[in-house]
């Protein structure tokens, strides 16, 4: 067991913009869950409409993902196909990533390593 107390509340969602050059990262934190995930949805949606060439969602500080939240990622890669907007996603953890295998959507969707996101900005 984890040094954590099932006590302890789980860690509210959020999210911080970083630009680099022409890309955007929203980076999400916590769990995007069923009440997280419109919120999810509708920043990425302002995100994609903003004029950026690349807009990435980095989710390496998520803890949990349910379908909702797979539901608004799909959402946002088939509105940046229509938008002509790069949408590409850095991995978050082991049980996060196992929503995306489970599902088999990890074909359909554009996962990259951190270290690329300021080469596709350029």
């Amino acid at each position: 067991m984890s040094g954590g107390s099932y006590d302890e509340p789980p860690e509210r969602f959020r999210t911080d913009l970083e630009p680099h050059r022409g890309t955007i990262v929203l980076a999400a934190h916590g769990e995007i869950d069923i009440d997280a995930a419109g919120e999810l949805g509708r920043q990425l949606r302002e995100l994609l409409e903003r004029g950026f060439k690349r807009v990435v969602l980095d989710l390496r500080g998520v803890t949990v993902l349910a379908s909702s939240g797979l539901h608004a990622i799909l959402d946002a890669s088939a509105a940046s196909e229509r938008a002509d907007v790069e949408f590409a996603i850095v991995q978050g953890p082991s049980p996060v990533d196992r929503v995306f295998e489970l599902t088999q959507t990890e074909s359909v969707l554009r996962f990259i390593d951190a270290r690329e996101i300021d080469v596709g900005g350029r």
